[in-house]
């Protein structure tokens, strides 16, 4: 798929920022999950000095950002005992996401595809 034909239409502003409810209160904005290849992308947006669930970075992490995350798989948050307390995914985000349209009047867009 060349990046020429990918119809971008749902990547603006009209996609609305979702809480991460019952995790944390920072929100995110899914502009895809794909079932097929389990891959989700999403901005993330977290205030400074925010702490988020025990997890893994391997590089820098820069205070008051919205970052692009692309993620294929499963997402595991862990608790302070390092037992599993969430899991974030292509299907996970596509509940909350529509939940989320639903609570709030808005009409969701399919994020599971880019059309052609």
């Amino acid at each position: 798929m060349l990046y020429e034909r990918i119809d971008t239409a749902v990547i603006n502003d009209d996609l609305p920022w979702v809480p991460l409810t019952p995790y944390d209160d920072n929100v995110v904005k899914y502009i895809k999950c794909d079932p097929v290849r389990g891959e989700t992308i999403t901005l993330l947006k977290v205030p400074a000095g925010t702490t988020l669930l025990k997890h893994h970075h391997s590089g820098t992490v820069i205070d008051e950002i919205i970052t692009l995350n692309i993620t294929m798989g499963d997402l595991v948050y862990f608790d302070e005992n390092n037992n599993v307390c969430a899991i974030e995914n292509r299907k996970t985000g596509v509940e909350r996401y529509r939940a989320f349209c639903e609570a709030n009047g808005i009409e969701a867009k399919d994020i599971t595809r880019f059309s052609l």
